[in-house]
């Protein structure tokens, strides 16, 4: 929208980037840029730009336009602009506010649509709060408690609809892993306890088997808070019995992702161990019918903190994580037939910790993360990984900074993205969740 008079332009909306910017052909004769929503002043300046803040879905048909004058107290208003919000193809929407500020939680998409986010950390509070997010309404409401406050834990839907919450650590005397492990129940909204694990553990993973069992395997332990082990037993929750049993343990201690695979099996591939500080090139596979690990193809670049996705086509994207020297450019497929990894693109921007979800599209949706492990370069950039062509494409920011955060899938094709690095010295506010349109 323009008015030549003032030499001046509103710019469009493009979502989840500054908002509309107002700029004076000639800064001498600017007095002011004074903003206006719904025929209400929101906001001035005497700058030759403006810009608005990041808009949310309840800006929806909304109304903004600006008065521009001189030092001669003449002035023009512009244009009325209608914000429309209709998520515009690959594009990131502000909605609801969490309760609180957490990262190292977990987000476990329920059978009712709801999405369950529990525990995690708040700078040097573990917690024990939970919330459901509703994508009807767009907003958090808390419900039952944790029996016990915990952090990088993990979260399984059971296929009764429940969830089970097992293991991680909490900020205490040192960083003690936890055994102990509950059941979500979304009829009632409270946690009941379940049977402990057998070994406390942390950045584990956690995977529902096809016959209903979860398998957790390895993760990282410490009995005493300060002394640290990578692990490589696995072990199975029955959730007839409400009980976990040791299985066979993996050939190398590691903490890495695990994927179910069409053909029933797991897929753990690279991680790393606390002890030797390397990323992994490794790669096994777990045998539900003999309760067994061993080893498959090895991966073409080493990597920890990777993320693992089954694709459409039943292969596996592997992508991202710090390599040997710096972050991993290059992702890569598992091939379960020919049990082979092979290059495909390379991503925009190497990163790690970072979240991936496969779209109803069958394209793969990377978020957030970090560049570097030691400088902590936070990203609020994302890729979508195309396996038509193997590529990947740089797609819209986030509108905040992503790091120790959680994506989930909903049931109409969006993705809520949530959670947030907290500070350990200040007290940190939550930022508003997002929804990606695809």
């Amino acid at each position: 929208m323009t008015n030549s008079t003032a030499d001046f332009a509103i710019k469009s909306y493009t979502h989840g980037l500054p908002g509309i910017a107002v700029k004076a052909g000639n800064r001498n004769f600017l007095n002011e840029v004074l903003r206006y929503k719904n025929g209400t002043a929101i906001g001035g300046t005497n700058s030759t730009v403006y810009t608005t803040p990041v808009l949310s879905t309840t800006d929806n048909g909304d109304q903004f336009y600006v008065v521009v004058s001189d030092n001669y107290n003449r002035s023009v208003a512009s244009n009325v602009a209608t914000i429309t919000i209709k998520g515009v193809s690959g594009t990131f929407v502000n909605t609801g506010t969490p309760n609180l500020a957490r990262d190292c939680h977990t987000a476990t998409l329920l059978q009712n649509g709801m999405v369950l986010i529990a525990g995690g950390r708040s700078g040097n509070n573990t917690l024990s709060s939970a919330e459901l997010y509703d994508p009807t309404t767009g907003t958090f409401t808390l419900t039952g408690s944790l029996l016990t406050a915990r952090c990088d834990h993990s979260a399984t839907l059971l296929q009764n609809g429940t969830v089970l919450i097992a293991g991680g650590y909490y900020v205490g005397n040192g960083l003690p892993t936890i055994t102990a492990s509950e059941i979500y129940d979304p009829t009632t909204g409270t946690f009941s306890a379940a049977g402990p694990l057998g070994t406390g553990r942390y950045s584990h993973s956690a995977t529902l088997l096809a016959d209903g069992l979860v398998l957790v395997a390895g993760g990282v332990n410490s009995n005493n808070g300060y002394n640290f082990v990578t692990l490589a037993s696995a072990e199975l929750y029955d959730p007839v019995a409400g009980t976990f049993s040791y299985t066979g343990s993996l050939n190398t201690a590691r903490s890495a992702p695990a994927t179910l695979l069409n053909n029933r099996k797991v897929l753990v591939a690279g991680g790393g161990s606390i002890g030797t500080g390397a990323p992994f090139g490794s790669a096994e596979i777990y045998d539900p019918t003999v309760g067994t690990f061993s080893y498959t193809g090895s991966l073409i670049t080493a990597r920890s903190g990777n993320s693992q996705t089954l694709l459409q086509n039943g292969q596996v994207l592997i992508a991202g994580g710090a390599g040997a020297n710096s972050a991993a450019m290059f992702g890569e497929l598992y091939d379960p037939s020919a049990a082979t990894f092979s290059d495909t693109g390379s991503l925009n921007l190497g990163r790690s910790d970072q979240t991936a979800t496969l779209l109803a599209s069958g394209q793969v949706l990377l978020v957030g993360g970090e560049v570097d492990v030691i400088a902590q370069q936070l990203l609020n950039s994302s890729e979508l990984y195309d396996p038509a062509s193997g590529v990947f494409i740089l797609n819209a920011p986030t509108n905040s900074m992503r790091f120790f955060l959680s994506a989930t899938l909903l049931n109409n094709g969006r993705v809520l993205i949530t959670g947030q690095e907290t500070s350990a010295i200040t007290v940190t506010q939550p930022v508003p969740s997002e929804l990606y349109e695809p």
